[in-house]
């Protein structure tokens, strides 16, 4: 019901263009064109990637969004981490009908569209509540315009996936078995060991405070709420050494983590962790393994 993990969100700090600019510079393909309006007064950029990307949150209208943003919006655009993940489905009412009977609070699916095409919806959004899913924001997400089978999407960088998310938690285990109740019932994929979760080629990971400090160079900040647990965004690459050159290029802060690994100090508490593992042919085919696929 849930194939992967399409894309997580996060405030940028800076505007669109500045963001955009700040992408393209470490060789993500980005581009101001691509950007959606949301309510709130948000203008959202993205990093494009194969089957996935990620959104980065900016505001285009200040009053606005000082007038209608909710007070998660106004909490982590201060905070500037990652808070949200999204989970692509070809069914959402197939999933609410499966979790409703055991998933307190959890509210019907909801049809939405961007601020500057209201009339026709273009996602079928279910938004899952804690304590279901802890440690982040979670909706799962049905397109409701046509998709093609999703091709690949290699970034000039060598990133071509999001890979999945890691989590910082005094309380990693029962955070843990939480994720997996729902996994295990949705996701087709799903393989367990210790505190690693692999959804197909993404990949789920819950680390100490300690281990965070040891493993991403930084200590831990408690998040300022419930929902900030999130500690790093894992990307996939087809080469280490071309994103170590765009980084220098760019003038962007990391460090190895292993030999296949880098771990990458973004901006704010945004941390990418990027692995050389697989190629974007071999993700895009996973996607679409399960994708129903809709003609253009």
């Amino acid at each position: 019901m849930i194939s992967h993990f399409d894309h997580a969100f996060m405030f940028a700090p800076h505007d669109a263009a500045t963001t955009v600019a700040w992408l393209q510079a470490a060789g993500f393909l980005a581009n101001l064109e691509d950007g959606v309006q949301h309510a709130g007064g948000q203008l959202n950029v993205f990093a494009l990637l194969t089957g996935s990307y990620l959104e980065f949150m900016t505001i285009a209208d200040e009053a606005e969004f000082q007038r209608s943003s909710s007070p998660v919006e106004q909490l982590y655009r201060q905070a500037l981490r990652p808070f949200g993940v999204v989970a692509f489905t070809n069914d959402a009412d197939e999933v609410f009908a499966k979790l409703e009977p055991q998933c307190a609070g959890l509210a019907p699916v909801a049809r939405s569209a961007p601020a500057d095409a209201p009339e026709t919806p273009f996602w079928a959004i279910l938004k899952i509540p804690e304590p279901t899913v802890p440690g982040v924001q979670v909706s799962v997400l049905q397109y409701l315009f046509p998709i093609p089978k999703a091709s690949v999407r290699c970034s000039p960088n060598s990133i071509y996936a999001f890979g999945g998310f890691w989590f910082c938690s005094e309380d990693n285990e029962q955070a843990r078995d939480s994720w997996l109740r729902l996994l295990e019932q949705l996701a087709p994929e799903v393989q367990v060991k210790g505190n690693i979760c692999n959804v197909g080629p993404q990949q789920l990971r819950w680390i100490s405070p300690a281990e965070h400090e040891a493993l991403l160079g930084r200590v831990w900040a408690p998040p300022p709420s419930s929902i900030g647990a999130i500690c790093a965004l894992r990307l996939l690459c087809e080469s280490k050494a071309t994103i170590e050159q765009w980084l220098r290029k760019a003038g962007v802060e990391y460090a190895l983590l292993d030999a296949t690994t880098l771990v990458v100090h973004a901006f704010g508490d945004i941390i990418f962790v990027i692995e050389e593992v697989g190629s974007g042919a071999e993700f895009a085919a996973y996607v679409n393994r399960y994708r129903k696929v809709t003609k253009l």
